[in-house]
């Protein structure tokens, strides 16, 4: 009997070919996993190889694996959608939901089959009408709204929410069920789809107001974060609404987590909750943390939380930074945390005063001193603290910080000196340093803070287009693309390099690309009829990049 190979770690694109006709499903189901797990670039270029797996009546472990990988891919994936339209028909049902997850991520160029998709609504798994729901509503199949609409009636929650989920996808189409689909909110399992759906509907304040803050006190802390990030989408219409009232019931509630949930719901108001600001700042001091590891943390089903979600003096800091002069009112009472010796609660501080911007400067030097802090996590915020609070005194300091050992700090460091103008010019020549970082964050960090330094910035045009023609992360392209755009007559000296851009093969590039054409004014003349053409390009993050681009070009003439 043949022993089955082992898997190479930098197994190239033709030995994966030839590994993906061999007759061992669990290699090719791992090696389909380490392609899936790799990013997006060696994902595109093993792709073709990849569907034609799916051709093969691949067993339910190597579907599994190759669907992943098309998820990962997207709407790249759509030339091999057929392949997966096709699993639709299989006896097995793991195989058609993994064939509805892909085709939901691939998008609206799956289209196409929306009927075979609707045809699995009626389906005898639950699970897969669950992810047909699903699919319908990420494929955008407008005309299936009726269909979709008939589910919420289901006996299943979690089909319902996904036909809520579905309806909200579809925009002004699914919006005819706004009615139906808030009534959906009373049933637990059903009402995270439904918030979804709402958000994306736009739903009137006054009319669900008070459905969605009940949400606040739900046991799901996804759910409470749900109805917290809807509320502040609702905005001031929310504050004028019986829902407000709601809401400040859980700003005292006995139990913690709502009390967490009612401050996050108050920091994504903003200013126009700045009323609260005396019940939030009497949070500052809570005890209350919830524990951050759960029955299901431990499981996997869900990350670790936010200690904004879990700790009420960390969500009543926040909150309080959000709320403008009523914030900043209360600042010394933020300040206190700083010293805190739980360093969530330093973080949470941090950013409070990160979002009070320039209004918070007066609190600047105690943030400056945790940028000693042990915790590489808090220093980061701290550095990041600073260039909000646009404190020029602490450009030394934050200086000392590129050098540091973790990344994250070297990052934030860099970008908090970009974002205080001419203090932070002199330290230029330690940020050109970190352009040859070994950690793609940051030299992406330098290279945006290269082309937000003016003239000084502008004479390293060269070296950061350099990074175009570099065999570089994406990360650091798509930061040497924004700062060529932001270096006037100097960045489009090299609009050819920046328009070669246009064929790369991650769509994130794509679209810095044309951003930064449409930057270059007359210099980008010559390739107008390229960005036009983008303007259909198939993934919707390029084609809207290019139509901006073609619309700031006829500002420029």
């Amino acid at each position: 009997m043949k022993q089955m190979p082992e898997l190479c770690p930098d197994i190239s694109s033709k030995d994966v070919v030839i590994a993906l006709l061999g007759p061992y499903d669990t290699y090719k189901a791992a090696l389909l996993t380490d392609i899936a797990h790799r990013g997006q670039e060696y994902t595109l270029e093993n792709l073709p190889a990849v569907a034609n797996v799916l051709l093969e009546a691949p067993s339910l472990e190597v579907v599994q694996a190759a669907c992943q990988v098309l998820c990962n891919a997207g709407e790249h994936a759509a030339p091999y959608s057929t392949y997966v339209v096709a699993l639709l028909q299989s006896s097995d049902p793991d195989i058609r939901y993994e064939a509805l997850i892909a085709l939901g991520m691939i998008g609206h160029a799956a289209l196409y089959a929306q009927e075979e998709v609707a045809g699995l609504l009626n389906d005898e798994s639950d699970s897969v009408k669950t992810a047909a729901c699903s699919t319908l509503g990420l494929i955008g199949a407008e005309s299936k709204v009726p269909e979709l609409t008939s589910m919420l009636e289901d006996l299943t929650p979690e089909v319902v929410g996904a036909a809520c989920f579905a309806l909200g996808q579809l925009g002004e189409a699914g919006a005819s069920a706004a009615k139906e689909v808030a009534s959906k909110l009373e049933e637990p399992r059903s009402r995270a789809g439904a918030l979804h759906a709402l958000g994306a509907m736009k739903a009137d304040a006054f009319e669900y107001g008070c459905d969605v803050a009940n949400c606040l006190g739900d046991e799901d802390a996804d759910v409470r974060v749900l109805a917290a990030q809807l509320i502040g989408q609702m905005g001031e219409a929310f504050v004028t609404s019986d829902g407000f009232n709601v809401l400040k019931s859980f700003i005292e509630h006995t139990d913690g987590r709502y009390r967490c949930a009612a401050c996050l719901a108050i920091s994504l108001l903003g200013e126009c909750a700045a009323s609260e600001a005396s019940m939030i700042a009497n949070l500052v001091d809570d005890p209350f943390e919830e524990p951050v590891v759960t029955e299901l943390t431990l499981g996997g089903a869900q990350g670790r939380v936010d200690a904004s979600v879990r700790k009420v003096r960390c969500a009543a800091a926040v909150a309080l930074g959000s709320l403008g002069p009523a914030g900043v009112d209360n600042g010394s009472r933020i300040a206190r945390l700083l010293d805190s010796q739980d360093y969530e609660t330093r973080l949470a501080a941090c950013e409070a005063f990160a979002l009070m911007g320039e209004e918070g400067k007066e609190f600047s030097p105690k943030v400056v001193a945790l940028l000693e802090d042990p915790q590489p996590a808090v220093r980061a915020r701290a550095a990041h603290a600073c260039g909000k609070l646009q404190d020029g005194d602490a450009c030394n300091d934050l200086a000392d910080l590129i050098q540091d050992k973790a990344p994250s700090v070297r990052e934030e460091a860099i970008l908090a000196i970009a974002g205080l103008g001419e203090d932070g010019w002199e330290h230029i020549e330690k940020i050109f340093g970190k352009t040859s970082d070994y950690n793609p964050h940051v030299r992406a960090a330098a290279l945006k803070a290269l082309g937000k330094m003016d003239e000084r910035g502008q004479a390293y045009a060269g070296v950061v287009a350099m990074k175009l023609l570099e065999h570089e992360a994406v990360i650091v392209r798509v930061a040497a693309l924004e700062s060529l755009g932001c270096m006037g007559c100097f960045g489009a000296a090299f609009a050819e390099e920046v328009a070669a851009c246009l064929d790369d093969t991650s769509p994130e590039v794509q679209a810095k690309a044309c951003y930064a054409l449409g930057e270059f004014g007359e210099e980008a003349d010559p390739y107008r009829s390229l960005l036009v053409e983008m303007c259909e390009h198939q993934i919707k993050q390029v084609r809207q990049a290019a139509s901006k681009a073609v619309n700031r070009l006829k500002e420029l003439s």
